[in-house]
């Protein structure tokens, strides 16, 4: 092991960690956004469809076996987007 080796592992962790944390309270969002689609017919982005898309995703992984299977797809499909956004984007001012 080099310190140099150690120190890209140790930044590659933190910025996958982060990455998780915000694919969390994005895939909150993206739930709202989704619920208010079906209920209004058009995507309306507030906290009030925040709590919504977040107690929608409570009530899924309440669901035994299958509920946790849902949301472990649909967290990954969430962190993949994310990260594939930030990989496009990491050549512009203000991005990583």
């Amino acid at each position: 092991f080099t310190v140099v080796g150690i120190a890209i592992a140790v930044m590659g962790m933190l910025v996958y960690i982060l990455l998780i944390m915000i694919a969390k309270v994005v895939l909150v969002i993206y739930a709202g956004a989704l619920l208010s689609r079906m209920i209004r017919g058009h995507i309306i982005v507030d906290w009030k469809w925040t709590i919504a898309g977040s107690l929608v995703t409570f009530l899924i992984m309440l669901i035994p076996f299958l509920g946790w299977l849902i949301m472990i797809a649909l967290f990954m499909i969430t962190l993949g987007a994310l990260s594939h956004t930030l990989y496009k984007r990491r050549g512009e001012v203000g991005v990583m």
